[in-house]
């Protein structure tokens, strides 16, 4: 009974042929599940980089000054937030991801957004950009799926601060503040001049490595 229902469905609508689990030939899989439709698996997992930071901390700053330093013949893969303004270029090839929130409510359509780029771009490096209120603990549940961690890993988790928010009790104490903080690697401190010792102090208290915004070199993309 369910393989003459199935074959009636199948002859209605021809697309859901290749959707059905060659396994479960009775249930059809969404395309954006099946993610053996866009990745096919290298050998070695690109690199991949998490930019966080609450709005207006410099994240669109540190993104510039990275690809500013990077090699030619890399290529390189953005999925930015929807208000970024970095573009792709030669060697660079950028998503901006939809308005929903990619760390919950959107994380369907970031997950389809990411093995789609993956699969369209075949970059040598993958740039993640959240929004300013985006809790990384969501994408990196994503990131951390079978399917996707057999082809990315995520090497770092860049932090960008700003001393002005340390000092609000009101973003200080925000939930996904706090998340940002102390999901980061390390922290990338948005000051034009040499911090005072008591802003490199309210940060130094979750044992990080800060690197200064106009400092910031590809050595940041290593291992941390």
């Amino acid at each position: 009974m369910q393989r003459k229902t199935l074959m009636r469905i199948e002859g209605a609508f021809p697309f859901t042929r290749s959707l059905v689990h060659p396994f479960t030939r009775s249930r059809p899989i969404p395309n954006y599940l099946n993610l053996n439709n866009y990745l096919t698996y290298p050998l070695k997992r690109l690199p991949t980089h998490l930019i966080t930071g609450f709005p207006g901390a410099g994240k669109t700053a540190l993104l510039r000054a990275l690809l500013a330093q990077r090699s030619g013949d890399e290529h390189w893969a953005l999925l930015l937030n929807a208000t970024s303004r970095v573009t792709s270029g030669d060697g660079v090839t950028v998503h901006h991801l939809g308005t929903e929130c990619a760390c919950c409510t959107g994380r369907v359509g970031f997950r389809t957004a990411l093995v789609r780029l993956l699969r369209s771009a075949r970059p040598q490096r993958l740039l993640i950009e959240l929004p300013g209120t985006g809790d990384p603990a969501g994408v990196k549940q994503v990131l951390q799926e079978d399917a996707i961690a057999r082809a990315v890993t995520l090497v770092s988790n860049l932090c960008v601060v700003q001393p002005r928010h340390l000092a609000n009790a009101d973003i200080a104490t925000h939930d996904i503040y706090r998340s940002q903080l102390n999901h980061a690697t390390q922290f990338v401190l948005a000051e034009a001049d040499k911090p005072a010792h008591e802003t490199l102090a309210g940060f130094n208290k979750f044992n990080k490595p800060v690197t200064l915004l106009h400092d910031a070199t590809l050595a940041l993309l290593a291992a941390s």
